[in-house]
């Protein structure tokens, strides 16, 4: 007998779930994502470096992930990007790293950009310019369109969510800013392929109207989509979400600051310790969570699963992790649903079923 495996599609998600209605709405579903997930570790010249300054950061930054394709191969349906504006090129093709690294007598680090793709105009993606800016992916619209050919080639998949967090400076992310954001991301991808504000709300006055009446559309309305996230807060957000609070046309769900705001669809929660009880009232209003199961890498280090099992029983929607995958070096720590998945009901608002064998 084999166990009856589910993550990947609707129809084995129902097969798990006592449903009255055909299909389980978004919010219904738990999923895991990766937290940085475009990181590499940081070379040794670099580390080094950095642990000259903080022998903390340099233990809080040992950690890679596969690339975006491979994880998503695993099971991995939620991802974030750390992105910076380089309408020139350049900007980015030469960390202090370097420099720093001559100076010291230590070493040159190794090359990480051999095609020269900084060097050219784009959003670049990367955790810190000068110190840790190893990525399994250099910009933006090479990291959607490697998303977007794996949903093509996989035409029923869970949807994918994706973190956008703007970095670099707020001065240089304005609302038109994101506007061309949003046009090198369709450089990149097929609109059809995206769930957009305009997808949700339809014919109410606004997403969180949407929301507290027609609720989130159903896995069958939306397998197969990539839905885009703004990870800010403050003024980007706060920018991005008066410009239009209809969101019309727009392909990103901003970040909420609050639950009666018209833009409200997703809130960023990362603390499932502290604030489980604000998840739990969050998820039953009908909103989207992300939350995160370890943070720094202290969890894997201690081999401490408390602020998983909080963030898995909360019913945050996304939970985030380093550790997809146990790592030799640090011990048996990692972050999976029972039956070695990514995907499941959402335990607060679904029912699983009894667990059944399948020949």
């Amino acid at each position: 007998m084999k166990r009856f495996q589910y993550g990947l599609g609707l129809a084995c998600l129902l097969a798990l779930v006592n449903l009255s209605t055909a299909s389980p709405r978004l919010n219904e579903v738990q999923v895991i994502g990766t937290h940085n997930s475009y990181h590499l570790e940081p070379g040794s010249v670099e580390t080094t470096l950095i642990r000259k300054v903080s022998e903390n950061q340099a233990k809080s930054l040992a950690y890679s992930h596969p690339p975006l394709s491979e994880q998503l191969d695993m099971g991995i349906r939620q991802f974030e990007l750390d992105l910076y504006p380089d309408p020139d090129g350049g900007r980015y093709a030469k960390p202090a790293a370097f420099a720093a690294a001559k100076l010291a007598g230590i070493g040159k680090p190794e090359e990480h950009d051999p095609e020269g793709a900084l060097l050219k105009p784009g959003i670049k993606v990367l955790h810190h310019p000068d110190f840790d800016f190893r990525t399994t992916v250099l910009t933006l619209k090479a990291a959607i369109k490697e998303i977007a050919s794996w949903s093509e080639a996989h035409p029923n998949h869970h949807p994918i969510m994706v973190l956008l967090e703007l970095k670099g400076g707020e001065d240089r992310w304005s609302n038109a800013g994101i506007h061309e954001m949003e046009a090198v991301i369709l450089e990149a991808v097929d609109r059809k392929q995206l769930l957009t504000p305009d997808d949700v709300r339809g014919t109410s006055d606004d997403l969180r109207t949407a929301l507290m009446t027609t609720g989130w559309p159903e896995l069958e309305h939306c397998q197969g989509k990539i839905m885009l996230a703004l990870d800010n807060e403050g003024s980007i957000r706060d920018e991005y979400s008066s410009a239009d609070p209809q969101l019309k046309n727009r392909l990103i769900f901003p970040s909420a600051k609050n639950a009666e705001e018209p833009t409200a669809g997703w809130f960023k929660v990362n603390d499932a310790k502290k604030d489980f009880d604000k998840i739990q009232r969050l998820v039953k209003a009908g909103f989207l969570v992300r939350t995160r199961a370890d943070i720094s890498l202290k969890e894997g280090r201690n081999n401490d699963s408390s602020r998983r099992d909080q963030a898995f029983a909360s019913g945050a929607q996304f939970v985030s992790t380093d550790f997809p995958e146990a790592r030799k070096e640090i011990g048996p720590y990692r972050v999976r649903f029972s039956d070695d998945q990514f995907v499941r009901a959402n335990p607060l608002l679904l029912e699983p079923a009894p667990t059944r064998d399948q020949e």
